[in-house]
């Protein structure tokens, strides 16, 4: 059963599996899996968040995912994990702990700023991307309107604990050393951070505060 809010994503276009996994975004002409289907009890709205994207940023382990479709479920909009567009050879990569060059990002990066740049007016998008580099932001903020910025910040040891935790996810934890080697946190000219030391709930109100 949808709610109103599923019910109009079916209506625009976009397709729910029946068995309740990938949401497959057919409208944007990709198509790419996403997060599993939203439907929210809508809390914030367009009328309170001004965005057409938020984008949340961070290491991995810094909880992208998990506050990103949170926040996506208060407002009451599409949630897409960045990881999952990652080519099959960059995950391949990155599960036999082989950090990523570069090379290997840009057509990530490029395919990122496609659902970016599909997001319509008057629609709203939750983003999760590491966008470790200022090089990376460019590539998926410059030009863009309406794009927010939300770096979720944390320490390493906090972070290397909460990735001990986890389980599947094709990011081994020793390769959050080298993330963090090519973090270049962002200034307040790009967005704004956000402290992760706090329970998700928390950190979603802080993200929502930051987007007004």
């Amino acid at each position: 059963m949808m709610n109103a809010e599923g019910e109009k994503l079916w209506q625009d276009g976009l397709e729910f599996p029946a068995s309740g996994g990938l949401l497959i975004v057919e409208h944007f002409g990709l198509p790419f899996p996403s997060s599993k289907p939203v439907l929210p009890m809508i809390i914030a709205s367009i009328d309170t968040i001004p965005a057409r994207v938020l984008l949340l940023m961070g290491v991995s382990g810094c909880g992208k995912t998990t506050v990103g479709q949170m926040v996506a479920e208060r407002i009451g909009c599409l949630f897409v994990d960045a990881d999952e567009l990652h080519s099959p050879a960059n995950k391949a990569k990155m599960r036999a702990k082989i950090p990523l060059t570069d090379e290997d990002r840009w057509p990530w990066l490029q395919r990122v700023r496609e659902v970016l740049d599909a997001t319509a007016p008057g629609r709203q998008c939750v983003v999760a991307c590491s966008a470790l580099k200022r090089a990376y932001r460019r590539v998926l903020m410059e030009g863009a309107e309406g794009v927010r910025l939300i770096y979720l910040r944390g320490s390493f040891d906090l972070i290397s604990e909460r990735l001990a935790a986890r389980r599947g996810h094709f990011m081994p934890p020793d390769l959050l050393r080298s993330q963090f080697a090519s973090l270049e946190e962002p200034g307040p000219e790009e967005g704004c951070s956000v402290n992760i030391s706090s329970d998700p709930e928390s950190l979603v109100e802080a993200c929502l505060a930051a987007a007004r």
